[in-house]
């Protein structure tokens, strides 16, 4: 007699809805709300306007499907709306460092 597993199928309809949904949305920026804090303390600190000029939001990201479709689901970003932000994020990868170093 063959012996049966307990085991986990993707209902592709559950997915679909949980990563469009309200709480992955809340989740994805609570993830840009703690990637901001981290930038904010390892920002460098010349004006302080760099260090105070990042901002988290919602957005809704296209994203390709393990079928090869595209997606629209829940996000969020992280920015920096600092004049100089570019030119100190080449200098300083305060952005990529912030997100490697924090665990969601």
């Amino acid at each position: 007699m063959a012996q049966q597993r307990e085991g986990f199928t993707a209902d592709p309809d559950g997915i679909r809805e949980l990563m469009t949904s309200p709480m992955a949305a809340r989740a994805s920026l609570n993830a840009a709300h703690t990637v901001q804090r981290v930038a904010e303390a390892i920002a460098p600190r010349n004006s302080g306007t760099y260090a105070r000029s990042f901002r988290s939001s919602n957005q809704r990201t296209p994203t390709l499907t393990a079928r090869g479709g595209m997606e629209v689901r829940a996000g969020a970003i992280v920015e920096n709306t600092a004049p100089h932000a570019a030119a100190v994020e080449a200098r300083s990868n305060v952005l990529t460092r912030a997100a490697k170093g924090v665990r969601y």
